[in-house]
């Protein structure tokens, strides 16, 4: 009995022994001419690893992948295959005896030091407050793909739930889909699969309340020891208020893209005598709670993970991100695999970033002897307001203006459009217009005088099914079309480069609470610098295709277009499709 008690103990105080005899989770060891010894940090003679190898540096960011033994992917796939341990025997359940047979695992050196972070927070508790306490209970993990954040927070989550009386875990995140198929599958699976009959047992008492769930009180069980999960969403900013208890563990998975009214709510929870808060996240958001928690100088114990230097991604992975975000070089890359945040140089204090300010844009004089060849129109249609009517042709090579005016009409335009046309060699489904106020009815009048034949009309406001984890609209993508073909070496024909210039240089984009791309769209970009983006905006028109297609054989479906082509829906006054 006496045994017992030491055990629990033992585990309730250090969660390494919860994960090594409850789970069966050994931690990295460090190599042994590190162990114990005195380095000279920054001036200073400092251990970086005690005797029983815990890392002991205050700062954890410091330390590195080549400190601790067979941090490499081989070997991390070599222990999948060791003989399993029987961990059970004999059991009764259900009247049928059982037996549970556990396959050893071992931490990567990152989740290790995750490990360490959240041990030094709970070593603080019951003990008389301290200022710097307020760091080392707020934990701020920023990393890239695939390192295992989601097990290491399932992990502290059922070692706290087990060991911490009473307690309340609010656990939220911006999706349902990453609450109950990532971060509430590791909970039950680490049960299931891992744990011992014991401790199953114990917390079958409580596995009603380790559920997601929009409100406690609507559950007929006991709330006063519980783990909450619960969506953020920014317009029911109460995910994580309700917390009250002696014992209490704050959980955001994808903090990046927690609305920042969900975090006004957490006041009340970090006033319990013992509390714990820890944020995982890739790094989508150049602005927020979690972007904050990561300046130097904030109240959090900051951990950055490359995904690149951790034992359980794969070279081929991370080869397969890096053709997947566009090469190493691309934000998402940043993202997604290295855990940086997006380029952030020039971002204004509303997380705006110029979209063209690393862009060499190149420029040649229109002096008429360029030629273009399978011409796209794009076409930013205005009325009779100050906005002006501009046409732009392009083909794989160049650009140019074509048409400029401050006046028009619906049928004016529709006609000038034509004369465009035909000077252009253009087919009329390589126009792109956009579809908004009285471009569906330029559209109109094009029709009725071409016997029928359409410009392609450009519904823009909602992103396309295959980009919408990437654009917030088919606007942006267009944007980024635009962006990325003058990256390739797109040659501007113009003999006014400061017009073009004027815009280019005030044109932003942001991301969403997603991580999607979202750029400042016309009407806050005319409050702002109190002018209207036409020539541009023309211009990114012609990328609702990449290229110019041929006159089409046959019918095609609005399915066949946006997977084949790039191309928009049709828009008509009666809402047909193409």
């Amino acid at each position: 009995m006496e045994q017992q008690i030491t055990f629990y103990s033992d585990i309730q105080k250090d969660v390494r022994t919860f994960l090594k005899d409850v789970l069966l989770i050994y931690t990295p060891k460090p190599k042994k001419e590190l162990i114990d010894k005195e380095f000279d940090i920054k001036g200073k003679k400092v251990k970086l690893f005690d005797k029983n190898g815990r890392p002991v540096y205050h700062d954890l960011r410091i330390y590195k992948k080549d400190w601790w033994e067979n941090q490499n992917y081989d070997y991390y796939s070599s222990i999948k295959k060791m003989k399993p341990v029987l961990i059970d025997k004999g059991i009764v359940v259900d009247d049928e005896p059982k037996e549970k047979w556990v396959q050893p695992l071992l931490l990567t050196w990152q989740q290790e030091l995750v490990i360490e972070a959240y041990q030094r927070a709970l070593d603080t508790f019951d003990k008389p407050w301290k200022e710097e306490y307020t760091k080392i209970r707020q934990i701020s993990v920023v990393s890239g793909h695939g390192i295992g954040k989601s097990s290491i927070s399932a992990m502290i989550s059922l070692h706290f739930i087990l060991t911490k009386q009473k307690c309340n875990i609010g656990a939220t995140a911006n999706t349902a889909d990453q609450l109950e198929d990532v971060f509430m599958k590791e909970i039950w699976k680490w049960r299931e699969e891992r744990m011992p009959w014991f401790f199953a047992q114990n917390l079958n008492q409580i596995q009603g309340r380790l559920q997601v769930y929009e409100n406690v009180e609507n559950k007929k069980i006991d709330n006063t020891w519980f783990l909450r999960a619960r969506v953020a969403r920014p317009e029911k900013p109460e995910a994580l208020s309700g917390i009250h208890s002696d014992n209490v563990l704050l959980y955001v998975d994808e903090a990046s893209g927690v609305a920042d009214s969900i975090y006004e709510n957490i006041g009340g929870a970090l006033t319990a005598p013992n509390w714990i808060m820890i944020m995982t996240s890739n790094p989508t958001r150049t602005e927020g709670y979690f972007y904050d928690s990561q300046k130097d100088g904030s109240e959090w114990t900051k951990l950055k993970f490359d995904s690149e230097e951790s034992p359980i991604v794969s070279k081929s992975m991370v080869e397969r991100y890096e053709k997947e975000y566009d090469g190493r070089n691309t934000d998402q890359f940043r993202i997604r695999v290295k855990g940086l945040f997006p380029s952030s140089a020039e971002m204004d204090d509303k997380g705006w970033i110029p979209a063209f300010s690393n862009v060499d844009i190149h420029f040649e004089s229109d002096d008429k002897t360029k030629i273009l060849r399978n011409v796209i129109l794009g076409v930013d249609p205005a009325g009779t307001g100050k906005d002006r009517s501009i046409i732009t042709a392009r083909d794989n090579y160049y650009m140019k203006k074509v048409l400029d005016e401050t006046t028009s009409t619906p049928r004016t335009l529709a006609r000038k459009i034509e004369m465009v046309r035909d000077a252009y060699n253009v087919l009329d489904h390589n126009i792109g217009i956009d579809a908004f106020g009285i471009g569906a009815v330029v559209e109109n009048e094009y029709k009725a005088k071409n016997w029928g034949e359409s410009i392609r009309s450009i519904l823009a406001d909602k992103p396309r099914e295959d980009t919408k984890d990437k654009f917030v609209s088919f606007k942006d993508e267009l944007w980024w079309n635009f962006r990325q073909w003058l990256i390739n070496g797109g040659v501007i024909l113009t003999n006014n480069q400061r017009e073009w210039m004027r815009e280019f240089e005030k044109i932003k984009f942001k991301r969403d609470l997603k991580g999607r791309i979202k750029f400042m769209g016309k009407v806050d970009f005319k409050k702002e610098y109190g002018f209207s983006p036409d020539l541009t905006e023309s211009a990114i028109y012609s990328f609702f295709r990449l290229e110019a297609e041929p006159e089409p054989t046959e019918t095609q479906t609005m399915e066949d277009y946006e997977i084949n082509d790039l191309i928009w829906a049709q828009h008509n006054n009666d809402n047909s499709s193409i």
